[in-house]
């Protein structure tokens, strides 16, 4: 039986080596985009917000210090019926529009199609109101942009590190998933975005009736509607490697709380159609579990058990280790073998808990809202 184990568990180990060669062999294929001053395209920049009083001024601050022209794009925040002082705080950014969702509203997918329809411009540009958007980061759009045949764009978002163990530990995940949201973009694995930084053409949008068919799914107003893009668009949807065009945003700052967002980010997964989606996220799960299944079988295993554990543990340190290396070096982000290693022991279980979690459909309480 310790057999048969060993060979499942090593099977699956190589395959999840495939997948990190092929990750960082797209990543390296990947073309960096720096921003030109050429560029003119015009931007609606859309922020959804509920009761987002502490983080609202610091969003829109950075959207004041573009270096990009600021005729050229709008900012629109659309309340979705907050009970602190966020509109009145948005108000005083006199050349930002404030809109307020009516009573029969109540969602952030509605939220946006509301800003989508009042909007002006060519592109639509998305960020979450505790995002802090670089400066070169409407710059940077309006470059890849260029390209007219483009219809959305994937682009990097930061988690802010605090040095501490919980903080570092969503900076490197969050990293993982940049690189990996590249991988799948650039072999058409999965429609992988995040919508702190998620552009599209506003006509494209409409044709595919926005967010019609997933309005009921409490997340997925990215990857759903990058799937959309995808199906409707082949070949014209893209990540955006960037070291200057990304946003950064907020660690969540408690264990439980890290937990309920994955969980709420990680149960959409179950709507998504992609058979390459399924194979690849199971071909992770799969060695994440075997990983975790073979460390509670170690009073039971003996040196075999210590031995093969360690085996599968090792690889996976060495090969993530390259990728995120990789990854830190190009984002200017610190890399800590410490934090990473730490990372590296909470993942074995962190990874097969979400995900078991996730299939239950939990009800998450949000902002006062149960979703």
């Amino acid at each position: 039986m310790l057999v048969a184990w060993s060979i499942i568990s090593v099977s699956l180990m190589l395959l999840y080596v495939v997948i990190q060669w092929l990750n960082l062999r797209a990543w390296s294929r990947t073309p960096e985009i720096v921003p030109t001053s050429s560029s003119v395209i015009t931007f609606s920049v859309l922020i959804a917000v509920r009761n987002e009083a502490e983080n609202i001024q610091q969003c829109l601050s950075s959207l004041r210090v573009q270096t990009y022209d600021a005729s050229l794009f709008e900012v629109i925040v659309i309340d979705d019926h907050s009970t602190d002082n966020t509109a009145e705080l948005v108000r005083s950014f006199e050349k930002f529009r404030l809109l307020q969702l009516p009573k029969n509203i109540t969602s952030k997918k509605q939220a946006i199609e509301v800003g989508v329809r009042d909007s002006r411009n060519e592109i639509i540009v998305t960020i979450d109101a505790d995002c802090i958007a670089n400066p070169s980061w409407l710059a940077t759009l309006a470059t890849v942009y260029s390209d007219a045949n483009l219809q959305a764009v994937a682009a990097p978002v930061h988690i802010e590190s605090r040095g501490d163990t919980l903080t570092s530990f969503q900076q490197l995940d969050f990293l993982g998933m940049m690189g990996v949201t590249a991988s799948c973009h650039h072999y058409g694995w999965a429609a992988l975005c995040n919508g702190a930084n998620f552009s599209y053409r506003k006509q494209a949008f409409l044709a595919v009736n926005g967010f019609e068919g997933n309005e009921h799914i409490a997340s997925g107003d990215d990857m759903f509607l990058m799937e959309k893009f995808q199906q409707a668009h082949s070949n014209q949807t893209r990540f955006l490697k960037t070291a200057v065009g990304v946003t950064t945003t907020k660690p969540v700052l408690s264990w439980n709380a890290l937990v309920r967002q994955r969980v709420r980010w990680a149960a959409k997964s179950t709507a998504f159609k992609s058979i390459k989606y399924w194979l690849l996220i199971a071909s992770v799960g799969l060695f994440q579990a075997s990983i975790t299944v073979s460390f509670l079988l170690l009073p039971w295993t003996g040196l075999y058990g210590v031995v093969l554990f360690l085996f599968l543990l090792c690889t996976k340190a060495f090969v993530d280790g390259v990728f995120l290396k990789r990854l830190s070096v190009f984002f200017h982000l610190p890399f800590q073998l410490g934090h990473f290693f730490t990372a590296l022991v909470i993942h074995i279980f962190y990874f097969p808990i979400i995900g078991m979690m996730s299939l239950l459909r939990p009800n998450t309480i949000w902002k006062g809202r149960s979703l």
